[in-house]
């Protein structure tokens, strides 16, 4: 079981992970711009225009900066939801977009 199946077994609707590290100059980025689209767009929508506006920054436009990050689970937002507006936060309550900061090499 990875770790996304895991927080989707427990509850969680959606995990949004990426495919390999990313530093953490740039996930902060890329986090603070998904966070601000999600209070406008739906959830799935907002992931990929924060990929698109990082792809058009000049200091994150490597795809090794946006292009890692996927989204699993119902793609969109339960009811009840929480959005964060931090880079990283605690599992909360089921329904909610889960943001998981992991350090160290995954195997």
């Amino acid at each position: 079981m990875t770790l996304a199946q895991a927080f989707l077994s427990a509850g969680a609707a959606n995990v949004i992970l990426t495919l390999w590290r990313i530093d953490d100059a740039g996930a902060a980025a890329f986090a603070g711009r998904f966070y601000q689209l999600l209070q406008r767009l739906p959830l799935a929508e907002a992931l990929a225009v924060a990929q698109r506006e990082t792809a058009g920054d000049s200091r994150y436009d490597s795809p090794y900066y946006w292009a890692g990050y996927v989204l699993t689970g119902a793609g969109r937002l339960g009811s009840g939801a929480q959005i964060a507006d931090a880079a990283s936060v605690p599992v909360q309550q089921a329904g909610s977009v889960v943001s998981v900061h992991v350090r160290g090499s995954v195997p």
